[in-house]
Order: C-alpha cells, then structure tokens, then sequence
C-alpha cells in the first residue's frame, strides 16, 4: 500500500538535477531506496493511526526492526549525491537534509529499543503500543515524515528540463517496484509517469526501441492483479528497464 501511495503522490513530486541525465536517474533510485527504506516506520504509524480511528488490528510491517539503518544508511548514500553539486540552489536542500538526518540520528538512538520490541511480538501488545505512543514514537515517525517531503518538494524546484525529470521520473518508480517483496498490482498511475500526461514529460526520444517496448509492456500490467507468472514478467521488464536508466547509461550512480 505505501508503495502505491508513493506512485500517486509522485506525479506532483519531481526531483533535482545533475550535471548529465545518467544522474537525474540516480538521484531517483536513491531516493525510491530512502523511502522504501522508511516505509515500515511509516507502515506502522498508519496502522495505529488506523487503530485508534477505527479500531482495527495493528498491523507490525516485516523490516521494521532494521528501517532505522536502512534509513539511515541511504540518507547518507543521498546526501553524497546531493553534496558533488556545486549549485548555490542546493544549499538549502543540504541545510534541510542535515536536519533530517540529525533527527534520524536521534530518534533512531531514542526509539530502536521500543522498535525492536515491536518488530520480535509474537501477539500483538496494545499496550507495548500504548506506550510507544506516549513516548513518541508515532508522534516522531509523523514528524520524519513530514521532513523527508520537505527535502524532497525543495529538491523539485532545481528540475527544468523534461528529459531530466522524465529520467527521475522513471527511475524512481521502476526501482520502487523493485524494492518490492511481492507485486501483487501496479497502480494505473505508471503510466501517466513512464509514458507522460499533461502533468508529466513523455519519454525522451532518443530512448532504444527495446526500452520503449519495455515500458509500453510493463504499463500493460497495470490497473489489475497480477498472477504470479505475471509477477515474474514484471520484474523481468523493471530490472531490464532499471538497468538501462542506471546500471548502464548512469555511471555515477551510488549502488
């Protein structure tokens, strides 16, 4: 589900630029790796949220337990991106990131315990999570949140050209499939992003014959449920397109 979150909200979220397009798409992974890396932290706040207005069961995401450094390690894999740049533009994306690093930094130091704890119940503990709660961790992960978009809609401002942000773009969501366990659906929303719509730049161009193939195809797979030779397809092309966006054509990408 977050994942399906993040391919709507990204329509409107574009990122910054690099001196080629090889490196406007590995920003995108970087990024698509941060907030993979954040997602059980997130997971779990709107599964409590989702508790406390609904009454519904807490649900403990798999990968809770190591989202701090995971986090934590891709956020520095970012920052290393971001600080090559010598555009004045992004001192204030810098300025923000280190925030939110040092509040990683924090929470991580403050709050792995009570994760932990969560991420090894065998049942599910209301009032482990009530007190959770009342020392923050909720509280904290909202606040996380609300300062990793605000790196990322600052870094927006520094994308003008289309075959950048389409690069970005691409990169991004093809490497958030990716980072997937399981896909069981792809959001209709990837095809507006890989293959454009009045609100996102189409593909460039100059792309090989066989990429464009592969994005037609994979957009095919989209606005249903897959079954599992399906998934396996899916994969197949992501990792095929992946690796023209970044492995290949982007030399300086931070794998």
């Amino acid at each position: 589900m977050f994942h399906r979150l993040l391919l709507l909200a990204f329509i409107a979220l574009l990122l910054l630029s690099f001196p080629a397009a090889g490196s406007y798409a590995c920003l995108g992974s970087i990024f698509a790796d941060v907030y993979t890396a954040f997602a059980p932290l997130y997971a779990l706040h709107d599964s409590y949220a989702n508790y406390l207005f609904t009454g519904s069961e807490v649900t403990v995401p798999s990968g809770l337990d190591e989202a701090c450094e995971e986090l934590s390690q891709h956020l520095g894999k970012l920052h290393m991106g971001l600080i090559i740049q010598t555009d004045s533009q992004r001192v204030e994306v810098l300025a923000h990131l280190a925030d939110l690093q040092g509040n990683v930094a924090s929470f991580c130091a403050t709050q792995q315990e009570q994760i932990a704890a969560i991420a090894a119940m065998e049942e599910n503990d209301l009032t482990l999570f009530s007190q959770a709660s009342e020392r923050g961790l909720f509280a904290e992960i909202k606040e996380l949140r609300t300062l990793l978009d605000e790196v990322f809609t600052l870094t927006l401002e520094n994308l003008t050209e289309a075959r950048d942000q389409w690069m970005f773009n691409a990169a991004f969501v093809i490497r958030t499939l990716i980072n997937q366990e399981e896909i069981e659906q792809i959001n209709l929303s990837l095809e507006q992003i890989l293959l454009g719509s009045e609100e996102t730049p189409p593909p460039p161009e100059d792309l090989p014959e066989e990429v464009l193939q592969g994005l037609h195809a994979l957009v095919f797979f989209s606005g249903r449920k897959l079954t599992p030779q399906e998934q396996e397809e899916v994969v197949t092309l992501a990792r095929t397109i992946y690796a023209y966006l970044v492995e290949e054509s982007q030399k300086r990408c931070l794998n």
